[in-house]
């Protein structure tokens, strides 16, 4: 499913949709680059008609949405694809490639909140993996603040550190704890 079919225009995505050259387009550079399915792109050829738009953020029209469609219209012997961009930051236009949700919608009474320090960028924490481009500090800590009070928590991937030691208690406040 497309986020450009899922997304109110004003929030995120200007609305329009144009036709683009394929050849202009920057394909796999964004979070969902754990290859093409092959299987997909084929479905893809054979569903030409019924595509949504895919999306592209940036002047570089870099694929947040749709790299197998993309595909699928090389295979095609197609020119172009139609798509819509998505309006935003680096950032938010990660958050969009992710395909984290930005609302949390009616949450149960009672919720258990899981944090991995892996989603943190390098600068922002000592963790085992780090993503590159990650969330700061702040970021993080707002969106556990957006939250409300869980019953209970748990951090993971934070590795023993001085400044880690200041930064967990201050996540674990943030969710009321």
């Amino acid at each position: 499913m497309s986020l450009a079919l899922e997304a109110p225009v004003g929030f995120g995505f200007d609305g329009e949709v144009e036709e683009l050259p394929i050849s202009r387009l920057r394909v796999g550079e964004g979070v969902r680059t754990g290859g093409l399915d092959q299987e997909h792109v084929e479905l893809l050829m054979e569903s030409v008609d019924s595509w949504p738009p895919i999306v592209v953020w940036g002047p570089d029209l870099v694929v947040v949405d749709g790299s197998h469609r993309v595909e699928a219209a090389r295979r095609l012997g197609r020119y172009s694809v139609i798509a819509t961009r998505f309006l935003g930051s680096p950032e938010e236009a990660f958050i969009e490639a992710a395909g984290i949700r930005r609302e949390l919608g009616p949450l149960p009474e009672q919720i258990y909140v899981a944090v991995d320090g892996d989603v943190l960028d390098p600068a922002a924490a000592d963790v085992h993996y780090p993503e590159p481009g990650g969330l700061d500090q702040d970021e993080l800590e707002l969106l556990l603040a957006g939250l409300p009070r869980p019953a209970g928590a748990g951090f993971t991937g934070f590795v023993p550190s001085a400044r880690n030691e200041v930064l967990v208690p201050r996540l674990a406040r943030a969710l009321g704890f």
